[in-house]
């Protein structure tokens, strides 16, 4: 059993956090932030999203995006024909978050950290933070947290 997150998928989520770090009211509220976020909300994460996708593509060692996903298909990608996204609304597709992790970061603020698989990085996936209000406070791989 997990939760929906609409403005990001219609995927179930599994939820997990930190006992001992904080509470389990502060876990509940933090993810019920997240999920009534604004399906509007969506736009600004697919930009940031789509950032993080340009930036990883253009730090790659292929010619081309299209490229780059074809060979994480190669290595066992579990996304079915990824096309290279050329505008942040396709970036989605790419895109298979799984799991929200609350915990806080080195300032004791609480975060949420949605984390799921990214077609043109098999090794490092894709993480969103979030502050315990539902601000993105950014964008990265597996274990960069903002």
């Amino acid at each position: 059993m997990g939760i929906t997150l609409p403005a990001l998928s219609d995927r179930q989520l599994s939820v997990t956090f930190r006992p001992g770090r904080l509470s389990l009211e502060a876990c509940i509220r933090t993810v019920e932030t997240l999920a009534t976020m604004p399906v509007d909300d969506r736009s600004a994460i697919e930009t940031a999203l789509f950032d993080f996708y340009s930036e990883a593509i253009d730090d790659g060692d292929f010619e081309t995006a299209q490229e780059q996903l074809d060979w994480e298909k190669a290595q066992g990608s579990k996304f079915l024909n990824p096309r290279a996204a050329a505008a942040p609304s396709e970036v989605w597709p790419l895109t298979a978050f799984d799991s929200i992790i609350v915990t806080t970061d080195r300032s004791e603020n609480i975060i949420a950290q949605v984390e799921g698989r990214a077609a043109w990085d098999g090794e490092h996936g894709v993480v969103l933070t979030f502050s315990d209000n539902g601000e993105l406070r950014g964008v990265a791989g597996w274990g960069k947290i903002y």
